[in-house]
């Protein structure tokens, strides 16, 4: 069988990347014990994103794969779709208020393409059901975003899902992926997005180290340098409070995560406690 090319990067949007506690490390049985309900505010905008199950790491990285792949094929889905598939998809998106006529994109593949471009062995067991499962926690996700008006005056509402699926060949694992049109919009670039490297992501092993380098890739671009103290990295982990003993232990992991992080490229200078983190400058590739 040919090698699959993974993808090497992925435009994503940055409300998504910088939500607080929208992407977790989580234990055992968390996701039925909680529900989700995160929020993002910039100067210009607001996103609150709202579901049944809390997202996890892996759901992070799946969604990671899926904003790749679709910028890689770059199919728009249109508010007029012509295929069945993108029927159902725009459907499945449950797109309102100012996001009903918005162009999202669309993704023609499979749930191996999905695990592999996310890091995980799509032959290992449990690859499959892995990959399904957080596919449909996201597509349960709603997202209620409010954002100034182009004219300056009030604002305009919309919601829309995370993403949405369905099977075009359910035996053969076939399926399509839409994303939602904030998130298609970074992909085409038409709004502020931040690029993270597949390839450093899918070498990293820790849920910390994973979820530093989604953090850390959307506040700093590649050849900058950006100062931040280590409360702060920890908080981008872990953003609920803790005590001495667990905070404690928390930065025993984060320092193991930068670690992680530094074998890509990064550089991490420290100051007591603050950091100078680099970025690396990679050459320019096809995703």
């Amino acid at each position: 069988m040919k090698a699959e090319v993974l993808p090497a990067f992925a435009r994503h949007h940055r409300a998504v990347c910088l939500a607080e506690g929208l992407f977790c490390s989580l234990e055992k049985g968390a996701r039925k014990r909680e529900k989700l309900d995160v929020a993002y505010r910039t100067a210009t905008g607001s996103w609150r994103f709202r579901g049944p199950d809390l997202l996890g790491i892996d759901d992070l990285k799946h969604l990671q794969a899926i904003v790749a792949l679709s910028g890689r094929e770059d199919r728009k889905l249109s508010a007029d779709p012509k295929t069945s598939a993108g029927v159902a998809l725009r459907h499945g998106l449950e797109l309102s208020g100012h996001a009903a006529n918005r162009d999202a994109m669309m993704f023609l593949g499979s749930y191996r393409q999905i695990a592999a471009a996310a890091g995980y062995n799509p032959d290992a067991g449990g690859s499959f059901k892995r990959t399904r499962a957080s596919l449909e926690r996201m597509t349960e996700i709603t997202v209620w975003v409010e954002m100034a008006s182009k004219t300056g005056k009030g604002t305009q509402r919309g919601s829309y899902r995370l993403i949405s699926s369905t099977f075009t060949d359910e035996g053969n694992g076939a399926i399509a992926v839409a994303v939602n049109p904030d998130i298609a919009a970074a992909i085409l670039g038409d709004t502020p997005w931040c690029r993270l490297d597949m390839e450093e992501m899918r070498q990293l092993t820790s849920d910390a180290a994973v979820k530093l380098h989604q953090q850390l890739s959307a506040v700093i671009d590649q050849g900058k340098q950006l100062k931040i103290g280590m409360d702060t990295l920890v908080a981008y982990v872990w953003p609920s409070p803790a005590g001495n003993a667990a905070t404690r232990k928390r930065k025993e992991r984060l320092r193991k995560a930068i670690a992680e992080i530094a074998a890509g490229g990064w550089v991490f200078d420290a100051e007591g406690d603050v950091f100078t983190i680099s970025r690396p400058r990679k050459k320019r590739e096809a995703a």
